[in-house]
């Protein structure tokens, strides 16, 4: 492994179960106001069903900030040497002709992704972070500690949300409006460093939630950060999205979903039945119509996680699913009621927001590719294969997120091309996913982005060449943010570096004197020993040092490989809780610590703990737990694989 995960003093931490808890909780009051954007680029609507009626509605996407005159906000910097007078100090000794970078992270919560960043970033380059608070996580942490104050009376369960009470809500991490706040802001930052004659350059800005993006895109263009994508709302409506990518085309016709984004549900049923093909319940029942049964998805054209995310066999479902997102509160959003005109002033809304989207069903093997993008060149940091399952009514609960480790195969020679051993199915669904990261702009960042890949058995020989398997490939969505799962372990154990590695990488690797003052602080450092003994192994000063040094963007390959552990098996295992009430057991804990594959495991405080309510797992928020699989034999990986998803079953007892 090239890094291990470090322990970080956080100025503002959340844990996971806090973190969630924010999605609870309807934003309205608290000085809400929405910042409404502009026209959406790289827009097509010549293919794609729709009526005028919606034109309007989906070409805005509304920013939720947090606006108070009597607490601006200030910024918040972790020094690169975790102080300030010795950060500062260091600044102005530096050569005049060396800037000062700053990196920006918004809503970094989570230990292994913002906060492991943020700690890759100082250690490693010597960069100093700018901690902001998007305006929805701001809003959200203050309604979330009053609904808390206003609704836990339940004795028994006194001190259950205790570090929600806790927390001191940061409000001056919040990041600037726009205009005359984002100036004054930039000049407090400038402040901190005026000190130091060099200039102040902002490399990038990196947002770990995915409800902050928008506050993130419109912030980095406000403060005219060279290495940005620019605001898109097709990174994050998911009818938009796929627009996008249909119209996208360089040599080949990328294949999107039939799809529509509807206001009534009369537009719903419609579509769902005319252009799908979805039937109602009685027709299903017909024997003879039962091979002809079609599926649709009904889903918010917003959302994360697989929330609210329906497969639908019936126009009775079609209406029930419909009519659960559109009384639901939408992600990302605050109250509809409050928007901003084009003057500035806040008015009441008329307007019926279609936000209930109804897609063609996309079959096939579902694929995550996590990707890192420099100035347009794209990188695969790692592919992974979703294991789905329904779980009772729900369709799409996550079982485990595999990493696939065999996109070469056999394992390429020195004096060996690798295109000559790839896998064509692998690199046909890594080459659609950089294609549809350019179709929705994106030339900076990491992104995670899903695509499905539906290989007909018994066409199997007329697969050849990449283009045949490129051409079954169906997008799911793009997220421009990482995985949302601990990956990095797993990541630099199997390939030997993980994405935020790759990330710093494509921001400051232009900044040669990074890299200088970062072997030369190396070099400086006193140590008595030439040797350290870690285990069972040796390793020598060079190595340690070696080990602490960034990777060049050049040196990351373009396809994830590393020969020493090819044919690892490896997989991070979403537990899933069946039933719902008070817990009275917990089985098979001491089976699962005994498996070979069984490299670490977490179950959740409310599934550990007996007397406690949980419920049934229906969507990754959800989960009861996780489980980290390794080994180096594909048959007991498989063993232990497959108990596990049969301990699932019978694990919480109520």
């Amino acid at each position: 492994s090239t890094s291990v995960v470090p322990q970080v003093h956080a100025i503002f931490s959340l844990s996971e179960a806090e973190a969630f808890s924010l999605r609870a909780v309807n934003l309205n009051g608290f000085g809400i106001h929405k910042y409404r954007g502009g026209s959406v680029e790289n827009n097509n609507n010549e293919d794609n069903e729709d009526d005028d009626n919606n034109n309007m509605l989906y070409k805005n996407e509304e920013e939720v900030y947090y606006r108070d005159s009597e607490i601006p906000p200030i910024p918040s910097i972790s020094y690169a040497d975790s102080n300030a007078q010795q950060a500062q100090q260091a600044v102005s000794n530096e050569e005049n002709e060396k800037p000062t970078v700053l990196f920006i992270l918004m809503d970094s919560f989570s230990p292994y992704h913002g906060q492991y960043l943020s700690n890759l970033a100082r250690e490693r380059y010597g960069v100093h972070i700018v901690n902001v608070l998007s305006g929805y996580t701001v809003n959200g942490l203050l309604l979330s500690r009053k609904f808390v104050q206003e609704n836990d009376e339940d004795n028994e369960n006194e001190g259950k949300n205790n570090n929600i009470m806790n927390l001191t809500i940061p409000i001056q991490m919040r990041a600037p409006y726009k205009g005359k706040e984002t100036t004054e802001w930039f000049a407090k930052l400038c402040k901190q460093f005026e000190s130091s004659s060099n200039k102040i350059d902002i490399a990038g800005i990196y947002c770990e939630s995915d409800s902050g993006l928008l506050s993130a895109e419109r912030l980095g263009k406000e403060l005219n950060i060279m290495q940005h994508n620019g605001i898109n709302h097709a990174r994050r409506d998911k009818f938009l999205m796929n627009q996008a990518v249909s119209s996208y085309s360089k040599t080949r016709k990328m294949r999107t979903v039939q799809q529509k984004r509807c206001v009534t549900l009369e537009d719903g049923l419609t579509f769902a039945s005319e252009k799908l093909g979805v039937i109602g319940e009685e027709e299903n029942n017909d024997i003879k119509k039962k091979k002809k049964k079609k599926y649709c998805i009904v889903k918010p054209f917003r959302g994360v996680a697989s929330e609210n995310v329906f497969l639908c066999d019936s126009l009775e479902k079609v209406q029930k699913a419909f009519q659960e997102i559109d009384q639901n509160p939408l992600f990302g959003e605050g109250p509809p009621e409050e928007k901003e005109n084009d003057n500035g002033n806040d008015v009441k809304s008329t307007e019926k927001l279609a936000k209930v989207l109804i897609q063609e069903f996309a079959e096939g093997e579902e694929y995550a590719i996590d990707i890192v993008s420099k100035n347009g060149e794209h990188k695969i940091a790692a592919l992974w294969k979703y294991d789905k399952r329904p779980v009772g009514e729900h369709a799409f609960v996550y079982h485990a997120t595999q990493l696939c480790q065999d996109i070469y195969y056999p394992p390429p020679d020195d004096d060996k091309l690798y295109n000559d051993v790839v896998d064509l199915e692998k690199l046909a669904v890594m080459e659609y996913a950089m294609d549809s990261l350019n179709a929705v702009g994106v030339k900076w960042g990491l992104s995670h982005v899903e695509v499905k890949i539906n290989v007909k058995p018994d066409k199997q020989q007329h697969y050849v060449t990449m283009k045949d398997y490129y051409e079954d490939c169906t997008l799911i969505e793009v997220n421009c943010r990482q995985h949302n799962t601990d990956f990095a372990p797993l990541t630099n154990f199997c390939i030997g570096y993980d994405a935020f590695e790759m990330l710093l990488a494509a921001y400051f690797d232009d900044y040669k004197h990074l890299h200088k003052n970062n072997n030369e602080s190396n070099a400086d450092e006193s140590d008595e020993s030439e040797e350290s003994d870690c285990g069972d192994d040796i390793i020598t000063k060079e190595e340690q040092q070696q080990l602490q040094q960034p990777i060049r963007w050049d040196d990351f390959p373009q396809l994830p490989f590393n020969p020493n552990t090819f044919g690892t098996r490896a997989a991070i295992i979403h537990l899933v809780c069946h039933v719902e009430g008070t817990l009275k057991e917990l089985n098979h804990v001491e089976e699962l610590e005994q498996m070979e594959s069984v490299q670490r495991y977490e179950i959740y405080e409310p599934y550990r703990t007996i007397g406690y309510d949980i419920e049934k797992t229906k969507d990754i928020r959800t989960d009861a737990g996780w489980v980290v699989l390794i080994s180096d034999d594909k048959d007991q990986f498989q063993r232990d694989y497959d108990r596990i998803m049969e301990l699932m079953k019978t694990m919480f007892v109520v």
